[in-house]
């Protein structure tokens, strides 16, 4: 943690970035090759870390009218964190709280379905009196998505059906109305997959879209 001084990195025309970049640049661990002993091949590293916590104080910044700027002239380094700004709690305890966010090309149901298999291991592996839970399943929203694009289906297919039938008394009609909305569905999911998409919020708005217009076109038509 480094305590910057305002004033003092405006006296200096300095920006936390430089000394960020400073201290970034001269705080590193590099492989630079291998070492060749006998019959073995050792990976030598290169260590550029200062060795305590004190000596970041040391590390150059940059050269402002010929004089080099060190860490200590704008700041102070310390072991610490940053400033707490929220708290977590659980049933009124204290509590520690970890968020695991997919990226966007990932299934939610299959990152929450691995999670849940790595749980009891997790939990296993704990330290004695650490109790971990489950907060929130965005799966949940998912798996209610998709037995409403379910229902609704079923309902469009068997209202238009039952219009068609009740109006114009076509069975042959009622049956292609009937059969059109699931079959579209159906098509829509294995282009999904051929594509590599996955379930979400959005593609289910417009597969259940999709149903409902395909409910729709037949009894327009007739």
């Amino acid at each position: 943690m480094v305590d910057l001084d305002p004033p003092a990195l405006l006296a200096k025309g300095l920006s936390p970035n430089d000394v960020s970049a400073a201290i970034t640049a001269q705080n590193l661990t590099l492989p630079s090759g291998t070492a060749k002993m006998g019959t073995r091949d050792y990976i030598v590293s290169l260590n550029s870390s200062p060795s305590t916590i004190a000596a970041l104080n040391e590390v150059p910044i940059k050269q402002v009218n010929g004089a080099t700027v060190y860490v200590r002239d704008v700041g102070h380094v310390r072991d610490g964190f940053d400033v707490q700004t929220n708290i977590v709690r659980q049933d009124g305890r204290r509590s520690v709280l970890l968020t695991i966010l997919k990226s966007g090309g990932a299934s939610t149901l299959e990152i929450v379905k691995r999670v849940k298999e790595f749980l009891p291991d997790i939990r296993a592996a704990a330290p004695a009196g650490l109790e971990i839970k489950e907060l929130f399943d965005q799966s949940l929203f998912v798996r209610a998505a998709v037995r409403g694009v379910v229902i609704d289906g079923a309902i469009a297919a068997g209202l238009t059906g039952l219009m068609i039938l009740l109006f114009l008394g076509s069975w042959r009609s009622t049956l292609i109305v009937i059969l059109s909305i699931p079959l579209s569905l159906m098509v829509s999911l294995m282009t999904m997959y051929l594509l590599g998409q996955t379930l979400n919020v959005m593609t289910l708005g417009a597969l259940e879209y999709s149903g409902r217009a395909a409910g729709g076109k037949p009894s327009g038509g007739g």
